[in-house]
């Protein structure tokens, strides 16, 4: 997984600054592993595609938070690293909050 550099989706009401993440040459496995996951529970939320890619660093903000944190982070250096793809982990909202589920690794 490549790592570089940050973005934002921009709600009504939530909004969301994250990781940009891409998957170059392992992007047919992720979309082959999601599209398995989500034919496990008919209650599954559907994933929307294409799938983007994202490591949440702040959610849920209004829109003057989002603005801020948004501000700041532009004056830091651009991350840039790679990480190795070497689990699937589910979570499971419980109130507001998501709590891990169940963490399978990957074989190496």
């Amino acid at each position: 997984l490549y790592i570089d550099g940050f973005e934002k989706f921009d709600g009504k009401k939530n909004n969301t600054i994250y990781l940009s993440v891409s998957a170059k040459d392992g992007m047919q496995n992720i979309e082959n592993a999601v599209d398995k996951l989500e034919s496990y529970k008919e209650n599954i939320k559907n994933i929307e595609r294409p799938l983007k890619l994202h490591s949440s660093i702040a959610r849920f903000l209004n829109t003057e938070q989002c603005a801020e944190i948004w501000n700041y982070i532009q004056t830091l250096p651009k991350p840039n690293f790679t990480l190795e793809f070497n689990n699937i982990t589910i979570f499971k909202r419980v109130g507001h909050d998501f709590i891990i589920h169940k963490t399978y690794r990957l074989k190496q």
